[in-house]
């Protein structure tokens, strides 16, 4: 699995949009609205002509890899500005073993970065939403507080309920909290589940009419179990739908190098 991943990597670094000159990297930090103590940090790559369309690329753990940098080129050599959101405050990577809350705070932190951008900084834009794993749990959580210019997402590996999600996760912190957790109050998965739910007050709400999904989901998921992406599939009722048989991380990585294409095509489309 390393090997492959490492190859995977290798194949994104030669990508022939990275080598480009167009859509050059630029960093760039907004604040929240008018607070000075909340900031959002963004690379972008822009189009030359500015036009009204904007892919707003959400990476899977609140910061980016070559990976989402090479393919966030190269929808921008496409003809679209992308805007790869890599951080902001509140990102956790620790989480505490008696402090349940901590995932409400961080998920408002989360959807205050992603707003900021959306409905403030290019709020005149028409807004598409590429999203993988952790970074398409927003658009799922926090859609309904989107304006109406965020047109169309194309998710990758999500999962739903969102509770359930991060309860099952087989992602390294938290699994970590998770078994610490169950230890410490000697709860079976069940009763941590119903933890979790009472914990979080963001609900995964039914699918607007006026953002048009697609996603990948993968049938060896164990990071975001595949039965939660098909529970996912039932409310988000998506346009459009690839099944990939690969587990997390390589659905992930070839979302990237194979499927971008049909990513770009579809999000712009709905513009």
């Amino acid at each position: 699995m390393v090997y492959s991943t490492i190859v995977y990597l290798l194949i994104a670094f030669i990508n022939p949009a990275f080598a480009e000159n167009s859509c050059e990297l630029k960093r760039k930090s907004y604040k929240y609205e008018d607070s000075t103590n909340f900031t959002v940090k963004t690379l972008q790559f822009l189009t030359d002509n500015n036009d009204d369309k904007l892919i707003v690329h959400l990476p899977p753990t609140g910061g980016s890899t070559r990976l989402d940098k090479s393919t966030a080129h190269y929808f921008c050599n496409a003809g679209v500005s992308t805007i790869i959101l890599d951080s902001w405050s509140g990102v956790k990577t620790e989480y505490s073993t008696k402090d349940f809350s901590e995932h409400q705070e961080e998920l408002a932190s989360a959807k205050k970065a992603l707003l900021t951008l959306t409905n403030n900084v290019f709020k005149d834009k028409k807004i598409a939403i590429f999203g993988l794993s952790k970074g398409a749990i927003g658009i799922t959580v926090f859609k309904n507080s989107f304006k109406n210019n965020v047109k169309s997402a194309f998710l990758v590996v999500a999962g739903a309920p969102l509770h359930l999600t991060l309860s099952r996760a087989g992602a390294k912190a938290l699994k970590e909290v998770r078994e610490k957790r169950m230890n410490f109050y000697n709860l079976t998965q069940y009763e941590y589940d119903h933890l979790m739910k009472e914990s979080l007050n963001f609900s995964t709400s039914n699918r607007s009419d006026q953002i048009k999904v697609a996603m990948v989901t993968s049938s060896r998921d164990t990071i975001v179990p595949t039965a939660l992406q098909e529970n996912l599939l039932e409310i988000l009722k998506p346009k459009k739908q690839w099944i990939s048989n690969r587990g997390h991380l390589k659905t992930i990585v070839n979302t990237h190098i194979r499927l971008k294409d049909d990513a770009f095509d579809f999000m712009i489309n709905a513009l």
